[in-house]
Order: structure tokens, then C-alpha cells, then sequence
């Protein structure tokens, strides 16, 4: 039996030193760690430590899409002089061709940490794409004094820091890149397609009209007669002379008779 409650009572202590450990871990994390935002639109995001442990210093790396996100400020946060204590820059930089901004910070003037929560640092982003871009953090580092109690011990790096990623998803503005040379209006573009089309039958018309002689037949009544017409014409002026000749070739004709039916009288006349 004692031996039974030996081993509870070392479970139990085990289990609330494990459960102290993670609790009382320091983190550092995105917030807010889900961001809508878009595409063009400017975004801010903060890297926040929460720790019950003091902490000294901190230093961490943000890596991002830089096809989608673009960094334009980092901004130095309040977490680690919200008690009044000076701080300074460890580093202090924005790679937008790598997509990675680095920051890093420490308490000076005092050998005290601070515990607590806040943020570190603010990194402002614009958006230039869209799609779902990743806040990676990574080489963290945050330091501590070795013995609380002994100011001038040495800071050392705290262990078992929980990270706290975040991502970003960037949806499209839904503009769409317009030619300047087609000039087509991006609000109905069917509509400047059908100008043109007609634009460009009149230039036709206006071209064949120009350099293309009339078809025979399309003319109108206005510029002068058709070729039917002319024809009609023709046809009645060339009848009216074949009349004309039938018509003095049967007097004449008569005339023949006449004139020999006379010449036969007269003849007949001597001969009696």
C-alpha cells in the first residue's frame, strides 16, 4: 500500500511540473493569425510574445510569399519597455527580394526582464497579389537572466519556445488589365467590338466606293440610265428606222404596179 501511494504522489508531482513547464513556456506569435485582406489593399501584422518568464531581449525572422505580400515599415513594439525601460535595436531589416523581415530588441539600462504580454514589433504589408501567403516565424530567439536574483549574471536563451505562425489570404480586387491600343472599355467590351466591326465595314464601303468601279446594273436611275434602259433604248430607236423602210419600200412597190398597169393601158391604147 505505501509503495502504491508512493509512486501516485510522484505521477501527481511529475504531472504538475509538466503542466507548470508548458504553461509558464514563453510564445511568440502572429497576430492576428488569420488575415482577409484584398489585393491591394495595406495589412498590419504583429509579432507578440506572451511569457510568465522575465524576458531580456528578443529576436525572431518573418518569412512571406514576396509575390503576394510586399513589407513597407517595421515598427518597433512596446512589449519589452512597457515599463518605462529603454530599449534598442538588435536588427532591424526588410529583404522584400527574399520575403523575410528580421527584427530583434533588448532591454537596456536595467538587468530586469519583463513578463507579460505585448507586442514586439508591427511589420506593415501591402498586397500585390492574390492567394494564400503563409507568416512563417522562425530563429527565434529570446533571452532571460541566468539568476533572477544575481544582477550581474549572464543572459541566457530560453528553451522550448512555443511559435505561432499565422497566414494571410489575399482575394482579387477583380480589375482586369485593359488594352490602350484596342481601346476597349473594360465596362462592356462586346459593345467596342461591335463599334469597330461596323467602323471598319464603312472604311470598307467608303474604300470600294473610292477605287472600285460601279457594277453594271447597281447604278442608280439618278447618275443615268441602266444598262436595261440603254438597251430598251437602243432596241426602239434601231425599230423605228426598219419600220420606216418597210413602210417606203411597200409605196413604192405600189407605185411599180401602178406605173406598169398604166404603161400596159397606154400601150394597148396606140395599138387599138
Amino acid at each position: 500500500m505505501t509503495v502504491k501511494i508512493v509512486n501516485l504522489i510522484v505521477a501527481i508531482i511529475t504531472i504538475c511540473i509538466c503542466i507548470h513547464t508548458v504553461v509558464g513556456a514563453p510564445a511568440i506569435s502572429i497576430e492576428p493569425k488569420s488575415v482577409d485582406v484584398t489585393e491591394g489593399e495595406t495589412i498590419t501584422v504583429n509579432i507578440m510574445i506572451e511569457s510568465d518568464v522575465e524576458i531580456q531581449a528578443g529576436e525572431c525572422k518573418l518569412c512571406f510569399d514576396n509575390t503576394l505580400l510586399n513589407a513597407t515599415d517595421l515598427v518597433k513594439g512596446t512589449y519589452l519597455g512597457h515599463d518605462g525601460a529603454s530599449t534598442m535595436n538588435i536588427v532591424k531589416k526588410i529583404h522584400n527580394t527574399i520575403g523575410v523581415v528580421e527584427y530583434g530588441e533588448m532591454r537596456t539600462g536595467v538587468d530586469t526582464g519583463i513578463a507579460g504580454s505585448g507586442i514586439l514589433a508591427s511589420v506593415l504589408f501591402d498586397a500585390t497579389g492574390s492567394g494564400v501567403c503563409d507568416l512563417t516565424i522562425g530563429d527565434v530567439i529570446l533571452s532571460k537572466q541566468e539568476d533572477p536574483d544575481d544582477p550581474e549574471s549572464l543572459p541566457i536563451e530560453i528553451q522550448d519556445v512555443v511559435i505561432n505562425s499565422g497566414i494571410c489570404d489575399i482575394s482579387s480586387s477583380g480589375l482586369t488589365s485593359v488594352s490602350t491600343e484596342s481601346g476597349h472599355s473594360p465596362s462592356n467590351p462586346s459593345s467596342s467590338h461591335v463599334r469597330t466591326a461596323t467602323e471598319d465595314s464603312t472604311a470598307a464601303v467608303e474604300s470600294s466606293t473610292d477605287l472600285t468601279p460601279p457594277l453594271p446594273g447597281l447604278v442608280s436611275n439618278e447618275t443615268g440610265p441602266s444598262i436595261e434602259e440603254e438597251s430598251s433604248t437602243q432596241a426602239a430607236t434601231e425599230q423605228q428606222p426598219n419600220e420606216e423602210q418597210t413602210q417606203q419600200s411597200g409605196f413604192i412597190s405600189v407605185f411599180i404596179v401602178v406605173g406598169l398597169i398604166l404603161i400596159s393601158y397606154i400601150n394597148i391604147k396606140k395599138n387599138q
